[in-house]
Parts: structure tokens; C-alpha cells; sequence
């Protein structure tokens, strides 16, 4: 028996979990889901008290069991033994945290068929990349078979009404492409006030979206936006008595704001 502490359902049905013995020694133990009571296979590993967490890859059938600072790395197949075990990947510094790069992120020209984020005790992250050697330069079809992409094979709401459905392949062949989303932003460009530039009057310059007074239907066309004279003796519209009410910025009485009553 063993307290079990994590579980993952594969491929065929088979369920594979991890945790610890009454002698606290750690295991992994493959079950088929109709013999609970009746393991296929239970092994021990040790007695450390690191909790070890299997991630599994569905395309090649191979779990990995992360914990402590070792990568433990087993072969699942339908006959007997069932767990083949295949190497260990260890470092010096144990890990606080690991990640598994999906599929589709993979190097397929190197033969990348995992890659790991490790996070370790000193806060880098570590990445660990598991590669298969091969001569050939050519799409390794038996290590890299249709794998499970980003499109999502049924909504939200079809899943919450009970629908459900096979992932969505995607071949690797020609490496990965991003599919196109449904819900695409597009950007649109709105004028700015300040993009149409400002209007040069000798070695000074005013913005063309000054206006005489609110009202004034000369608008740019008047003098008093087009000349540094003082407003109420060259306006077109006449408005301003007070000069120091006046809107043109180059007013020679014009008073700044903090001035103004």
C-alpha cells in the first residue's frame, strides 16, 4: 500500500502514481483502473522525503519523474514489464519547481523530444533539453508523431454542456505554425491633433487647432490666429475687447493664465 499523492491517467487507460510506502520509502505503482486493489507494477526507489512529480508525454509514452534534484525517465508499454526504466538525469542543486515545454515547442531538427524549465534553489531557471542522437537529417516521423496543437476542439460552453471531443492534431513536420485566431485584434490608427503639425510663422510656431474664441467662424483663417498683433485691433471677428482674453499665443498683451482673473 502507499499514500499516494499524485496520479496521472495515460494512454490505454493504465493509471500511474506516485507517493510513499507505510515505511516512507518512495514509489510509483501502474495500475489498470479496474484492478485498483491489484498494481501491475509497484517499485521503490528510496527513502527520501521529496515529493516526486511524473510528467508525461503522451507522443513517445515517457514519464518523468521530477523530484529532489534528479530526472527519473521511464518507458510505458501495454505488455509486460510494463515500466521500462531508461536513465536519470541528475544536478547538484535540488529544484523548487519544473515546467514541461509543449510538443509543438520542441527543435525537431535536433531531435528535441522535451524540454524541461527548472527552477532551482538559487532562483534561475534551468533549461533542460532531452534529445534523441540520430545520423539522418530527415523528419524523425517515429519520434515526432501528430500532436496535440492550440486549437481547442470544442468551446467553453460546449464543454459545460457535456460535450466532449479528441484533441486537435497537428504534424510537426515542417515545424510548427501558429494558427490564426478567430478573435484577431486589429489595430486602428486614429489622427492625432498633434500629427498634422503646427503651422510656422517665421521662427515661431502655432498649432493649427487654436481658435479665436469659441464661436468665431473665421476659425484658422483669422488674423488674430495669423498675426502677433494684439487681438482686439487686428481681429477679423472683433469678439475681444479685453486683449487679455485673447487666444492667439503670440498676442503681445495677452496675459498667461496664471495672471488671469
Amino acid at each position: 500500500l502507499i499514500k499516494l499523492l499524485v496520479l496521472y491517467f495515460f494512454r490505454g487507460g493504465l493509471i500511474f502514481t506516485t507517493g510513499f510506502s507505510k515505511m516512507s520509502k518512495r514509489q510509483y505503482s501502474l495500475r489498470a483502473p479496474d484492478m485498483l486493489d491489484e498494481p501491475k507494477v509497484i517499485v521503490e526507489l528510496d527513502t527520501s522525503n521529496g515529493v516526486m512529480f511524473p510528467l508525461y508525454d503522451t507522443d513517445t509514452n515517457l514519464v518523468y519523474l521530477c523530484g529532489d534534484s534528479m530526472i527519473r525517465y521511464f518507458e510505458i508499454t501495454p505488455e509486460p514489464p510494463f515500466v521500462h526504466y531508461i536513465n536519470t538525469f541528475q544536478t547538484p542543486d535540488p529544484q523548487r519547481g519544473i515546467g514541461m515545454m509543449p510538443k509543438r515547442g520542441c527543435d525537431v531538427n535536433s531531435c528535441e523530444i522535451t524540454r524541461f524549465y527548472r527552477l532551482n534553489n538559487s532562483g534561475f531557471c534551468q533549461v533542460i533539453s532531452m534529445t534523441v542522437p540520430r545520423k539522418s537529417e530527415l523528419f524523425q516521423e517515429d519520434l515526432y508523431p501528430d500532436t496535440p496543437g492550440d486549437t481547442a476542439a470544442i468551446s467553453a460552453e460546449e464543454w459545460q454542456a457535456g460535450i466532449d471531443a479528441e484533441p486537435v492534431l497537428i504534424s510537426l513536420r515542417d515545424g510548427y505554425q501558429p494558427s490564426a485566431s478567430k478573435n484577431e485584434l486589429k489595430v486602428q490608427k486614429k489622427s492625432n491633433i498633434l500629427s498634422k503639425g503646427p503651422i510656422v510663422l517665421g521662427t515661431k510656431r502655432v498649432w493649427d487647432h487654436f481658435r479665436c474664441k469659441t464661436g468665431c467662424r473665421k476659425g484658422t483663417n483669422c488674423k488674430c490666429i495669423r498675426s502677433k498683433i494684439k487681438c482686439n485691433a487686428d481681429c477679423d471677428c472683433q469678439i475681444y475687447k479685453n486683449a487679455a482674453d485673447c487666444n492667439n499665443p503670440f498676442s503681445s498683451q495677452r496675459q498667461p493664465h496664471h495672471k488671469r482673473q
